[in-house]
């Protein structure tokens, strides 16, 4: 039995935009995936605001802190 159980929708605009976007022009993969886990969990919330931090996210670990660009 799988752990999840419900899909997430993706926007095609961010499978056709905003991946070239970051990964392509600004060479932020690291920022794409925290996007991603973002999005995730807001659809899980039913898109009620996140409250997060760098420290939660799951894939710190494989992602230094340096590598994120976290703008105002």
């Amino acid at each position: 039995m799988p752990r999840f159980h419900r899909t997430v929708p993706i926007d095609d605009y961010v499978l056709d935009v905003l991946i070239r976007d970051i990964v392509g022009h600004e060479q932020q993969p690291a920022a794409f995936l925290v996007y991603l886990f973002l999005a995730g969990r807001a659809a899980r919330q039913h898109w009620q605001p996140v409250k997060s931090s760098l420290r939660m996210l799951p894939m710190k670990p494989a992602f230094p802190k340096a590598q994120y660009k976290v703008q105002s």
